[in-house]
């Protein structure tokens, strides 16, 4: 599979003991960070890592060598990793103080050689936050130096583009290291300043160009493939939504002002729309990814707000709040019927009930500010919906083992339990629908719902 690309320390002679790098004797391992640096910097360059037991063709060859390279994957051997992470973390602490001593001036050498041990310890150790404060520290010099040297805006983008490669090879491995994703935030804030002053204008406003729908294209794809290969990643849907908040606040901002670029403006309106009716393919396959759901009602309450500016009117002042208003309800009606055939399939999983209850509370926002008639209505028939899962004598309740019924029936109680919630939050009157909750304070009295959380369930009191 990997075709073995050996690291030979040793011979049939006796090896040096010592080597000379960043000017310092350190251990003959260190050429290990010599051998990976290469391997990460030559053609084609690596875009799958794995960590794992390598097959070497030879015994000899797993004691004295830890990376395969074959095309794009590169491999790293699990026995060696503990070796390998002293050896990176020795030459890493031993040499950053004599990097950035040297980084102002025109040796430049000692300071690629530290960028070399950054990439080589965080493929290791992804979560190394001292270690990425330092790579961002070395890379904002080189885009300093490119800026001075004259460099145009393309080779500028493209340098950044670079390091979101490395981090999309680093996430094969580890897509759950909260610094790595913060650093890509970094790295995407320093592509979005870029862009912004390449169409800045004193003119006019800044316009979205292809080159930003491209980098939101791409991120949105990248947390997608992740979040598909390492479920319930709570760090890929968290990036997601700076990508869908940011690509809502340049339309917030831009779009209603300046008939320039329509084909950006159309492309950002059909990426939001697909964010936020992606959520009920995915939870149909990922049924108890908490994240995801979460993610759904924050791209379902974004295009709530853009979405109707951008299909019927050109300045927000000229829509209609009325009819704005209607265009909200009638797409959340929608997804709450789709909501009903998830729920009728996978009643026993919390998931799909949160989802339901983030489109619930969409809905009494809507519906409270414009008809409290009509929110109470909404209020009556989520209860009795629900309460039909929760009923024993049901006929949702009888097709299933007695630990999905239990689970179901909690989680429908609880459902209302968060209705009602929100529904003292609006300020709604209740008392059409008292007969409704004293069956509920019935049944939740009865199971003695300990899934509740201490203080909602008193809210049915």
């Amino acid at each position: 599979m990997y075709s073995s690309i050996s690291l030979l320390l040793s011979t049939n002679t006796e090896r040096d003991t010592n080597i000379l790098y960043f000017g310092m004797k350190l251990p003959a391992d260190s050429v290990y960070i010599l051998e990976l640096a290469d391997l990460l910097k030559s053609e084609p360059l690596p875009k799958e890592l794995e960590v794992t037991i390598l097959p070497f063709d030879e015994e000899d060859d797993a004691e004295t060598s830890s990376f395969m390279k074959e095309g794009v994957h590169l491999g790293i051997h699990a026995p060696n990793v503990p070796k390998l992470v002293r050896e990176f973390r020795q030459v890493y602490y031993s040499s950053r103080n004599a990097a950035f001593e040297s980084i102002d001036g025109e040796n430049q050498n000692v300071v690629d050689k530290l960028m070399d041990c950054i990439s080589c310890l965080l493929l290791l150790c992804p979560d190394h936050a001292t270690a990425w404060a330092d790579r961002r520290r070395v890379l904002l010099k080189r885009e300093s130096c490119r800026t001075k040297q004259g460099d145009e805006f393309p080779a500028r983008v493209l340098f950044w583009k670079a390091e979101l490669g490395y981090m999309n090879m680093l996430f094969t491995q580890h897509s759950k290291a909260p610094n790595a994703w913060g650093h890509r935030r970094w790295v995407c804030r320093q592509i979005l300043a870029l862009l912004s002053l390449e169409n800045f204008s004193s003119q006019e406003r800044w316009q979205p160009s292809e080159d930003f729908i491209e980098w939101a294209t791409l991120e949105i794809a990248v947390c997608s493939v992740i979040g598909e290969k390492f479920s319930k990643n709570y760090y890929a849907w968290t990036h997601r939504s700076f990508v869908i908040r940011t690509i809502a606040n340049v339309m917030n901002s831009n779009m209603c002002t300046n008939d320039a670029n329509v084909a950006c403006r159309e492309d950002m309106k059909s990426m939001l729309e697909t964010e936020a009716d992606c959520t009920m393919m995915w939870l149909r396959r990922h049924v108890s990814d908490h994240s995801a759901a979460h993610y759904g009602g924050e791209a379902l309450s974004i295009w709530l707000e853009v979405g109707q500016d951008m299909n019927t009117c050109t300045r927000i002042d000229t829509c209609s709040s009325n009819s704005k208003m209607q265009w909200k309800i009638g797409i959340l009606n929608v997804k709450l019927q789709e909501s009903c055939a998830l729920i009728e399939k996978f009643s026993s999983h919390e998931v799909i009930w949160t989802w339901r209850r983030i489109l619930s509370h969409l809905f009494l926002a809507c519906c409270n500010s414009h008809s409290s008639k009509e929110a109470l209505s909404f209020l009556k028939r989520e209860i009795v919906f629900a309460q039909s899962f929760s009923d024993e004598s049901s006929a949702r309740t009888c097709s299933i083992d007695k630990q999905e019924t239990d689970m179901q029936q909690q989680f429908s109680l609880a459902y209302i339990v968060w209705l009602l919630k929100d529904a003292r939050e609006y300020n709604l009157d209740l008392t059409s629908l008292m007969d409704e909750i004293d069956v509920v304070k019935e049944r939740v009295k009865k199971m003695q719902l300990f899934l509740i959380p201490k203080g909602i369930a008193q809210i049915i009191e």
